[in-house]
């Protein structure tokens, strides 16, 4: 039983009765069993009765004992939830008792493993009866917890997803809370939204939501100039000091920075407010700690552990309606990994550069052929497309058959188009991680993309030369992530990746 009062959840009893005159006669008893409560069945009879042998009180008392028997005999036979009436005895010194019917062993397997309970409960043993094992019935109820087991210890982040390209979902800052959307990005490790102090004329910062230290009573000034600079755009500012809230938990002393400053446009079409970097502190911008590692430090999640099960829509577009915009987007899992949102075993690589979640890739294969080996590869949240050394994506762009058109820019801008007819024609792409195959068909390497009634296909395929000491590198994102969950345990210092489920799983 100490085992069994290990966990607040239902538990499979084993008790003996002592009924019959040479066998024990064994129960399955469910009860709900907290830490803290001990299995004492029938408290008031758990001592020897003594019975007198002669008198009127014996026969009472065997009178309504017989009677107690019969009923337990009669409840097996009641229809499952139905509750007995209340017994009343004439006998003297025997109370009104009420009994309800549990739900029987059988049933219960049946709802824990319905493939345990067909082999089981359909074995014939001792004179034809129906048997079914206790061991048998804890290792079903065993499986079942582990199934649920990551869910429940899973803090959930809900994401929305624009044009297969941003992914992004909701947090806030301050007290009371000052809602933004952010990009929860593996390829930085920063935590910045749009200040109220926004300099001049900035568009990006006008367009999206700001934050305003003088409505917070938990704001903390701190003033430290930030600046930083991504693949495309850049953003500068000051650091502040605030509550920040993700998943319902809030984590107080949170240092972020406030954007003053968001040059061009390539914040200002956006649909996130701002960005919150998941990577390693050793890119962070004045060394802050990463918002998942503070959130583990402060013990608010189970495991130093986060995962990204990002959906796809088929066929996305600009002028979407509102019901399907708010189509899901994704679920970012803090803490652990939620199993129900991947298939087959996830497959664990080492990080092999505690910056970008970086590891090694042994190949890049086209059609079954291979035509890169040996290369180095980061999981990136952030970036939308996957890109490569620009040497590697032309040859790739040259099998495939697609040829810039006349005039277009796709030789400069690393991007490239294909006819929307000519998608299901293009060979399979692959890279292999950890010897394992990872296949994007096709459709799931090209971007679909409706406007105003007109379909337009882009290879998503970047060529892209990062500089060393960070390059060359492969850029896995979210074309291969929409496929693919991955996983970033920052306890172990490895990535993984497993299969993704087509549709999520339900509440």
């Amino acid at each position: 039983l100490a085992d069994l009062r290990c966990c607040p959840c239902q538990r499979a009893v084993r008790r003996s009765d002592g009924v019959g005159p040479s066998r024990i006669r064994e129960r399955i008893m469910l009860r709900d069993m907290s830490p803290t409560t001990a299995y004492t069945p029938f408290e008031g009879l758990r001592r020897p009765l003594r019975f007198s042998t002669h008198g009127p009180a014996t026969v009472a008392v065997l009178l309504a004992l017989a009677t107690l028997l019969a009923v337990l005999l009669l409840s097996a036979h009641e229809p499952l939830g139905s509750p007995l009436a209340e017994v009343a005895v004439s006998a003297r010194g025997i109370q009104t008792v009420r009994l309800t019917k549990s739900r029987s062993a059988k049933h219960t397997l049946k709802e824990l493993h319905p493939e345990t309970a067909a082999t089981l409960l359909h074995t014939k043993v001792h004179g034809g009866k129906e048997a079914c094992v206790s061991k048998c019935m804890a290792e079903a109820e065993m499986e079942s917890e582990k199934k649920e087991h990551t869910s429940a210890h899973v803090l959930p982040v809900e994401l929305k997803d624009f044009m297969n390209a941003q992914y992004y979902g909701e947090i806030a800052l301050g007290t009371p809370p000052q809602a933004f959307t952010v990009v929860f990005d593996t390829g930085s490790a920063n935590l910045w939204v749009p200040s109220a102090h926004c300099k001049g004329f900035n568009i990006a910062c006008l367009l999206h939501r700001r934050y305003t230290a003088s409505q917070s009573s938990t704001y903390t000034e701190q003033g430290h100039p930030f600046a930083i600079k991504y693949g495309s755009g850049s953003m500068s500012g000051y650091t502040s000091i605030d509550v920040l809230t993700i998943g319902g938990i809030a984590l107080p002393n949170v240092t972020f920075a406030e954007a003053t400053s968001e040059p061009g446009i390539a914040f200002a079409m956006t649909k996130f407010d701002g960005i919150l970097g998941m990577g390693f502190s050793s890119i962070a911008v004045d060394g802050q700690v990463p918002m998942h590692v503070a959130l583990y430090n402060a013990g608010l999640i189970a495991e130093p552990v986060f995962a990204f099960y990002l959906q796809k829509q088929a066929h996305p577009s600009l002028m979407a309606t509102p019901a399907e915009k708010d189509l899901g987007g994704g679920m970012l899992m803090l803490g652990g990994v939620d199993e129900r949102y991947y298939t087959g075993e996830l497959l664990y690589v080492p990080v092999t550069r505690k910056a970008y979640w970086q590891f090694d890739m042994d190949a890049v294969e086209l059609g079954g052929r291979r035509q890169v080996s040996k290369a180095a590869a980061i999981a990136d949240t952030g970036t939308s497309l996957i890109s490569g050394p620009r040497e590697d994506i032309s040859r790739l762009i040259s099998l495939m058959g697609i040829k810039p058109s006349s005039g277009s820019s796709d030789m400069d801008t690393g991007q490239y188009s294909i006819p929307c007819n000519q998608v299901d024609s293009l060979p399979p792409l692959t890279f292999i991680i950890g010897g394992r195959e990872f296949t994007l068909s096709g459709p799931q390497y090209v971007l679909d993309i409706s406007s105003f009634g007109k379909d337009e296909c882009m290879i998503g395929l970047m060529a892209m030369d990062v500089p060393p000491p960070a390059g060359p590198i492969w850029i896995l994102g979210d074309v291969f992530l929409s496929k693919y969950v991955s996983v970033y345990d920052f306890g172990e210092d490895r990535v993984g990746f497993a299969t993704a489920v087509e549709d999520p799983p339900t509440a």
